[in-house]
C-alpha cells in the first residue's frame, strides 16, 4: 500500500508544454488523475479496457483515468500485456521512494507533460526523432551491464543490487517510460517507427518481468499454519490487532556474505 505522500509531484524548471518547448514559463506539476489523451489520439478505435488483475492496492497516482489512458492504445501488439506487467510490478514494489531515475536524455515531451497542469498527453509530431530520444533515455537508465550501444539491449538476468533504482516504484520510475511509450504508440507517424516501438515494448516488458521476479523472491511470505507465528522469528507484513493506519513498514537491506546479492526484509519499528 502506497503512502498518500507519494501522490505529490515536485517542481522542476522545465517547459510548460511540448508545443512551447523554448518557453521559460513553468506551471505546477500535473495532476495525473486528470491526464487524458491529446487531440491526436484516435477516439474512433474502441480501446480495450484494462483492469487491475493483480490486486486493488495501487498507488494513488494510478487512477481509473490513468488506466483508461493506457488502454487507449488500440491495435498495438503486446501493449495490454506490457501494462498488466507494469501494474503487477507496481503492486509488488515495496518502495515508497520518490527518487527519480536519471534525467539525462529524458525527452522534453516528458518534462513538459509533468509540468502541464491540464495533463493532456502530447502529440508526437516527429516520431522518428522522439523514438531516438526515448531510446537514449531508456538506455541511460539501465544497469551498466545492459547499457550497451547495441539495440535491442541484451536480455541477461541481473541481481537485485544490479537493477538498482529501477526496482523503485512510483510516479517518477518506470511509470514515465510506460506512459511515454503510449504517446509514441498513438503518434500520427507511427508507421515510420513501428519496428522500433515493437522492440521498445518488448524490452520494457522483459525488464518488468525480471523486476517482478526479483521482488517476488524478496518479499517475505506470511507464516502458514505449521510455521512459527512469533513476530521475532518470522518477518510479517501485518501484525494482528494493529490498526492499518498505524502500521509502519520499514524496508531494510542486509548484505549477504555468501554472494554478491542482497536480501531484503521487513522490520516493524
Amino acid at each position: 500500500m502506497r503512502s498518500p505522500a507519494d501522490t505529490g509531484l515536485n517542481a522542476e524548471q522545465v517547459p510548460a508544454s511540448p508545443h512551447t518547448a523554448n518557453s521559460t514559463t513553468t506551471t505546477s506539476d500535473t495532476d495525473l488523475s486528470s491526464a487524458r489523451p491529446g487531440p491526436g489520439s484516435d477516439s474512433a478505435i474502441p480501446a480495450t479496457p484494462l483492469t487491475p488483475t493483480f490486486g486493488d492496492s495501487y498507488p494513488k497516482f494510478i487512477t481509473p483515468g490513468i488506466l483508461a489512458s493506457l488502454s487507449d492504445v488500440a491495435g498495438t501488439e503486446g501493449w495490454s500485456d506490457l501494462v498488466q506487467l507494469y501494474l503487477k510490478f507496481e503492486n509488488l514494489s515495496p518502495s515508497k521512494s520518490t527518487s527519480r531515475l536519471p534525467h539525462k536524455q529524458r525527452p522534453i515531451e516528458v518534462d513538459a507533460w509533468l509540468k502541464d497542469a491540464t495533463g493532456v498527453h502530447p502529440v508526437i509530431s516527429d516520431v522518428v526523432a522522439y523514438a531516438e530520444r526515448w531510446r537514449l533515455w531508456w538506455v541511460e537508465c539501465q544497469p551498466l551491464k545492459r547499457a550497451t550501444a547495441t539495440w535491442p539491449l541484451p536480455h541477461e538476468p541481473l541481481s537485485a543490487t544490479e537493477w538498482g533504482k529501477l526496482l523503485n516504484g512510483g510516479k517518477y520510475g518506470l511509470f514515465l517510460f510506460v506512459i511515454s511509450l503510449s504517446w509514441w504508440a498513438r503518434s500520427p507517424g507511427l508507421v515510420l517507427s513501428s519496428t522500433e516501438l515493437a522492440a521498445a515494448i518488448s524490452d520494457v516488458g522483459w525488464v518488468l518481468r525480471q523486476l517482478a521476479d526479483v521482488l517476488t523472491t524478496l518479499i517475505p511470505k506470511k507464516p502458514g499454519p505449521q510455521q512459527s507465528t512469533n513476530v521475532h522469528d518470522t518477518p510479517m507484513l501485518e501484525a494482528p490487532g494493529t490498526s492499518r493506519s498505524k502500521r509502519k513498514i520499514t524496508l531494510t537491506e542486509k548484505a549477504s556474505a555468501a554472494d554478491e546479492g542482497f536480501q531484503k526484509r521487513f522490520r516493524r519499528d
